[in-house]
């Protein structure tokens, strides 16, 4: 059994090297046929020899259309009809409303102390008033049934509810 599939694996080689070798004989041979029937047109008369002349120029027409490929690669993930950079200079950055990343997770008041549970994606954070996040955020009150969070980097504040005190 094995020395079949050894000889199927040769043969099938065999048989790849012989095809390529075949078609490549094709090949070479289509454009000498090519070669030899111009020549024949030419000697049928003049029909024939307009009739060749029209095909070759529709093919040096159709080069000539085609576009020349540049040198330097172009970003293809621009968008049409902006250019790159336009005006990026004079345009300033925008100071927007950031998004709140926290999620209310629930509180727990002790003592009269509110210890509000925050989770940002898979972290989670208690916090209480004067606390900063990440260097990001800073809490600057919690009275139930809101709470204030201020985005440092922006001096932006905003209001997250955390619902009444039980």
């Amino acid at each position: 059994m094995l020395m079949i599939k050894q000889y199927g694996v040769w043969i099938a080689l065999a048989f790849t090297l012989t095809a390529t070798a075949w078609v490549s004989q094709l090949e070479e041979s289509d454009d000498a046929v090519g070669l030899k029937s111009n020549v024949l047109l030419e000697t049928e008369g003049a029909n024939s020899v307009i009739k060749s002349q029209r095909i070759a120029s529709a093919a040096n027409s159709i080069a000539i259309a085609r576009p020349k490929i540049s040198e330097e690669p172009k970003n293809i993930f621009t968008t049409f009809g902006v250019a790159e950079n336009a005006g990026a200079e004079n345009i300033a950055p925008q100071k927007s409303a950031p998004v709140n990343p926290f999620v209310y997770a629930g509180k727990v008041v002790e003592d009269g102390k509110v210890t509000v549970f925050l989770l940002d994606g898979e972290k989670s954070h208690a916090v209480n008033v004067g606390d900063v996040i990440e260097e990001t955020w800073k809490v600057k009150s919690i009275s139930p049934p809101n709470m204030t969070l201020r985005n440092l980097p922006l001096k932006i504040e905003m209001q997250m509810e955390i619902g009444a005190t039980s």
